[in-house]
């Protein structure tokens, strides 16, 4: 997606108490890292100027995946926000398209180890399907299913799916590229189907609830592939 028409579609979805909600584009990190040199523009450096100020970092999404990401108006707001993020009382919830058919809801609470340090990590994540299809030209099924994260683990989602043959479908690093490569053709997918579709958190007395819509390459697939989807209830 070009800058243009992601200032022209807009990209905040709430602005208000030192909060700010937007809705990510897929490709795009969130800032700028070693990881993502050949990125021309981070997801911080355009939401700083799309309001003309600095804006600080609350949490990340991976630069494949699309959709909420919150961050503060001040430095202490982003602390606060880090903090009511992360409470008990808070929700992440994402949709995904996936290889196979999930006929029932899933929970994963299998351990990950951190890439970095090699420290294994605690991970809870729970999916639910919605609808599935099959995928023409091949044995295999769609799902698309609702997830809810009670972690915030890199890759928690896309290694929970990997490690229940569940890939997401347009997933690189973990997915199969046999289908990747298939329902690029057959269904125009051109990324990973990975949206993080809302989150709900309490702040300043109020709780907080933001909904991202589905991107437009995300839409074309659900029709073209005869999946349907409200938004989050």
């Amino acid at each position: 997606m070009a800058l243009c028409d992601i200032m022209a579609n807009g990209i905040i979805l709430l602005d208000a108490e030192d909060v700010l909600v937007v809705n990510k584009p897929s490709g795009m990190p969130v800032h700028h890292s070693r990881e993502h040199l050949d990125a021309d523009t981070a997801l911080l450096q355009l939401v700083r100027d799309t309001v003309g100020a600095y804006v600080y970092t609350v949490h990340r999404l991976d630069r494949a995946t699309s959709g909420v990401v919150v961050f503060g108006r001040t430095p202490q707001a982003a602390k606060e926000l880090r903090e009511a993020v992360a409470n008990t009382l808070s929700e992440k919830w994402y949709l995904a398209l996936t290889k196979g058919n999930m006929s029932y809801p899933v929970s994963s609470i299998r351990p990950l180890t951190k890439r970095e340090t090699g420290v294994v990590q605690s991970a809870a994540t729970t999916f639910w399907p919605l609808a599935s299809v099959p995928i023409p030209g091949t044995a295999s099924d769609c799902s698309l299913i609702r997830i809810q994260i009670h972690t915030g683990r890199r890759h928690q989602i896309r290694r929970h799916l990997n490690h229940l043959r569940h890939q997401i479908l347009g997933d690189t690093t973990y997915g199969k590229g046999r289908i990747n490569r298939h329902v690029r053709n057959v269904w125009r997918l051109p990324r990973l189907a990975l949206h993080a579709e809302r989150i709900v958190f309490p702040w300043r007395g109020r709780q907080m609830d933001v909904i991202a819509p589905l991107p437009t390459d995300l839409m074309r697939v659900l029709a073209v592939s005869g999946l349907h989807i409200g938004l989050a209830e």
